[in-house]
């Protein structure tokens, strides 16, 4: 678990929820990389699929986006098949 910076705390707090207290977003890193189907729980940062801990700091965001709840119910999404 590593714990949000204010500026993607705040930003979160104004998202939609993914289900009950948790949202599943897509970050992107300042140096490129995307982690597609990532937990984020109150102004922390809880998994990242494929990993046992956070991969990487977060400070090292550069974008966050929420996965609307309807896309991560469709078949295909990569929340389904990664």
């Amino acid at each position: 678990m590593s714990e949000l910076p204010k500026k993607w705390s705040d930003f979160l707090l104004k998202q939609p929820e993914s289900g009950m207290g948790f949202q599943i977003i897509s970050v992107t890193l300042q140096d490129g990389r995307k982690f597609d189907a990532a937990v984020t729980e109150s102004h922390v940062l809880s998994r990242v699929r494929g990993f046992d801990t956070v991969p990487f700091d977060t400070n090292e965001i550069s974008e966050i986006d929420v996965i609307p709840d309807w896309l991560l119910r469709r078949e295909g999404h990569t929340w389904w098949t990664s």
